[in-house]
């Protein structure tokens, strides 16, 4: 069977001759060790890379999501997998401002907004600081105080 007839059989609850793989989310790190290269999956990192991306401008932007789909469709050819995630996590918004290498501001500093750090270690790009989320906690204070 080929990988699409395989999918097709297994969403129609028929037979298929192998089960049909696939990984929701592969390290970068795993994937760049297995391919020999640097490859542009995986979930926080994808998303600091994109920041980076768009930071840098609408050429390496364009340039990061070729080389990410790519790299998607590698790592599923070479880890043998039936469906291809062509594109992971995505950061949809451009940065505001670049703090340092691993950290970015988005928003409005006078109003709402969040800076975001990318841990290289575990590839996770987590929010430091969310004003927005701050008034939404506030108002939701406030709300069990009055019984609403």
């Amino acid at each position: 069977m080929t990988f699409a007839e395989r999918i097709q059989s297994a969403f129609e609850h028929h037979e298929t001759d192998k089960v049909p793989v696939h990984h929701i989310s592969v390290s970068s790190r795993v994937a760049s060790y297995f391919l020999g290269r640097e490859v542009c999956v995986g979930g926080g990192i994808q998303q600091w890379r994109e920041a980076k991306a768009r930071w840098e401008g609408e050429d390496a932007h364009a340039e990061f999501l070729e080389k990410s789909a790519q790299d998607a469709t590698d790592v599923a050819e070479a880890f043998e997998m039936d469906i291809v995630r062509p594109f992971y996590w995505m950061e949809s918004r451009k940065p505001a401002k670049k703090i340092d290498e691993y950290t970015f501001f988005y928003g409005d500093p006078e109003g709402e907004y969040e800076i975001k750090r990318l841990d290289p270690i575990t590839e996770l790009y987590y929010t430091v600081e969310n004003k927005t989320l701050q008034k939404q906690v506030e108002c939701l204070a406030v709300m069990a105080i009055y019984g609403l």
